[in-house]
């Protein structure tokens, strides 16, 4: 009995290795529920042929506006701008405002549907007709929609979502498909299913608990009087950065953002459980870009105006384009071409200004504002100045000096010390004998009138 007994106790413990391996915890207690999964982690997608050249288009687009340009080139999917900044700017949250709300009342709609009845799930079939006329109301829900879609997944581990609708707005009709044939494709790690795969991996998503009662005795349904519901808000809507849309391989030169907001049914813990999620894309109409804008948004803050010397001042656009934005000098600054335009930013360089002179409040050009002293120049007047009056003054002396000369020379003969002396007088009494003649006929004269007046 001993070998036998030892050959029992090595089945009994290669069972018991066999029956735990695909055992991951502890026996399950009554009233177990699944732990919440992990992170839900897409496969990536290998880069298509054609990109490089749709890309390059798409970044004209942006910079230019060229739409003959983009509809050359061949694309294979969608291409999004690198919009720098985190989040739509003010004033486009401001002009879609209505459409994040109808998305998130859809979403607050469907939360609702799942978290107060757990048999929806497999009633799918027949309520299709709900989901086809939600996502018809959400193409309604602003006049920019483009598309509306609603995802609503089986199960959190399954491959694909279970019903997938869209319906396309265009020409005055809503054209409603069933795509669920495509749902699949929202396992590729690409931007353009971000809107699924970002809202589908959330671990702990943001939502708001409410506590929903019923009165039993005016409703036949629901069974129960007090539960747990969990909402969200247009604060919880997740926006993408803006995108070209590829369409039958070629762009629409129309950029667009997508709107999604995700619904949840409830864990047997009461714990919210991801089902689907709710889209919306939405043409930028009429919504320019402000590179001046400063804080958070796209594209805010990117102007390549120097701020030391310029100001940026947006210009009003109705295009989705990049240097729609002049430069302005500011007080005490010029520049030779006067404003200078965002377009004529190149590479990192930043357009600024030159400084006036000194004593320039403002300026158009180098000229000076004040008067220039020119010491050189002034050096040289007082230089020559000063020699003209040195030569005169020599020659004052020069002058004084042969003057003194020639009178010692006349001086020098007897009985001509006195001749200038007896020559002054002479003439000064015959002055005064022309004096006496001159008055005494003026006399005579004045006599002769007065008479003949008389």
């Amino acid at each position: 009995m001993g070998p036998w007994r030892w050959l029992l106790l090595w089945c009994w413990h290669t069972a018991l290795l066999h029956g735990q391996r695909p055992q991951d915890g502890p026996p399950r207690p009554a009233g177990w529920s699944p732990a919440p999964s992990p992170p839900w982690v897409p496969t990536a997608e290998p880069g298509a042929p054609g990109e490089a050249e749709g890309s390059a288009a798409a970044l004209a687009f942006l910079r230019t506006g060229d739409a003959q340009r983009l509809a050359r080139a061949n694309c294979s999917r969608g291409v999004p701008a690198a919009a720098a900044g985190r989040g739509p700017p003010p004033a486009l949250r401001a002009a879609l405002r209505a459409a994040p709300e109808a998305l998130a009342h859809a979403a607050n709609f469907l939360n609702m549907l799942f978290q107060t009845n757990d048999i929806r799930e497999a009633s799918v079939a027949e309520d299709v007709e709900w989901y086809q006329a939600l996502v018809r109301s959400l193409a309604e829900g602003h006049p920019w929609v483009r598309r509306a879609v609603l995802a609503l997944d089986a199960h959190p581990l399954a491959a694909k979502p279970r019903l997938m609708l869209q319906a396309t707005k265009g020409d005055g009709q809503i054209l409603l498909q069933d795509v669920s044939a495509a749902a699949p494709s929202l396992g590729n790690l690409s931007w353009d299913n971000e809107w699924f795969n970002a809202l589908k991996s959330q671990r702990t998503p943001v939502l708001h608990k409410r506590v929903l009662s019923n009165d039993l005795r005016s409703m036949e349904t629901p069974k129960w009087q007090r539960g747990d519901s969990y909402v969200g808000d247009p604060g919880h809507v997740l926006w993408s950065p803006p995108f070209l849309e590829c369409r039958d391989g070629r762009f629409l030169p129309a950029w667009a953002i997508t709107l999604s907001a995700a619904f949840y049914g409830l864990k047997p813990d009461l714990s919210p459980e991801f089902k689907g999620v709710v889209r919306v894309d939405i043409e930028l109409r009429d919504m320019a870009i402000d590179q001046c804008a400063s804080g958070p948004g796209w594209f805010a803050d990117t102007h390549r105006c120097d701020l030391n010397s310029t100001q940026c001042i947006p210009q009003e656009s109705r295009g989705f384009v990049l240097g729609r934005y002049l430069c302005r000098c500011k007080p005490g600054f010029y520049r030779a071409s006067g404003a200078a335009s965002g377009t004529q930013a190149d590479g990192g360089s930043l357009l600024g200004c030159r400084p006036c002179r000194q004593g320039c409040s403002t300026c158009e050009d180098d000229a000076p504002c004040l008067i220039q002293e020119d010491r050189a120049l002034r050096a040289a007047v007082l230089a020559c100045q000063a020699c003209c009056m040195l030569a005169i003054f020599l020659s004052m002396l020069v002058s004084y000096h042969f003057r003194r000369s020639k009178a010692r020379a006349g001086l020098g003969q007897p009985g001509e010390e006195k001749a200038p002396e007896g020559e002054t007088l002479e003439q000064l009494q015959c002055l005064k004998g022309l004096q006496g003649t001159w008055r005494a006929a003026s006399d005579k004269g004045w006599r002769d009138r007065t008479g003949e007046w008389l």
